[in-house]
């Protein structure tokens, strides 16, 4: 009766909340409190299973599913007997074809293009001799530039090729220049008609004018009269005489 001795409240059956755990209770952590958002799905999207087909968001449909030609596949970009009627196209060249420009921008004539090439670059690469490439590159290396030379053996100063040669202290100054020019012939080359463009008084290095890059094989070309008359596509473009048309 008179006794100190007391029992821990942990212990006591008479408390509402004790503090050890028996089997069968839910762990809970007094120091970590977490929301109840925090223990859920942070991203979540409303699925409908009727729309799902095979994985797709949305059931896909194929000509004739459904009992009609739904989505039917469309070889060109549009079709033209509907978005160009026949009887309202002008007349052009005797024919009243449709304008196809939407055959360029159409994604089915890109992609076809693109696996054009891609199977033209495979069948090049398959053909291909890489060991005889190596070869003719580390043959061109070992080529030894010659510097070049005026008609008695002396050597020249070549020109150097930068993006800005003008007026500046690259291009040495000639007085008998009427302008800055980027290649000037010096005074004692006299260029020869004979060598047809190919004097070797030109240092030009590894580059060619634009008169040497269009003109090169003009040299080699024989002038004669023409073979055919000139055709004057002016006239004949109401003319329907020169269409050839079968089954017509």
């Amino acid at each position: 009766m008179y006794t100190t001795h007391t029992i821990h409240k942990n212990l006591n059956p008479l408390y509402p909340d004790p503090g050890y755990t028996s089997i069968g209770d839910d762990y809970k952590d007094p120091d970590r409190v977490l929301p109840g958002r925090w223990k859920e799905k942070q991203f979540q999207t409303n699925q409908y299973p009727k729309n799902a087909h095979d994985g797709y968001f949305i059931k896909l449909t194929y000509p004739g599913s459904d009992g009609t030609k739904n989505d039917p596949y469309v070889e060109l970009a549009e079709p033209y007997f509907q978005t160009q009627p026949p009887d309202k196209r002008k007349l052009g060249f005797g024919t009243k074809d449709a304008n196809k420009r939407g055959e360029f921008t159409s994604t089915r004539a890109t992609e076809r293009y693109r696996d054009l090439l891609t199977q033209e670059q495979q069948l090049m690469d398959k053909c291909r001799d890489k060991d005889h490439e190596k070869r003719l590159v580390a043959k061109w290396d070992k080529q030894v530039r010659k510097s070049p030379t005026d008609p008695v053996g002396k050597p020249l100063m070549e020109a150097r090729h930068l993006y800005d040669i003008g007026r500046t202290l690259v291009t040495p100054y000639n007085p008998y220049g009427t302008k800055d020019t980027y290649y000037t012939y010096p005074k004692h080359a006299a260029i020869d008609p004979k060598n047809k463009g190919k004097d070797p008084i030109r240092r030009m290095g590894p580059y060619k004018t634009m008169s040497q890059d269009i003109g090169e094989m003009a040299w080699s070309y024989e002038y004669k009269k023409p073979e055919h008359g000139q055709a004057h596509y002016v006239d004949k473009f109401y003319d329907r005489g020169h269409l050839e048309v079968s089954g017509f």
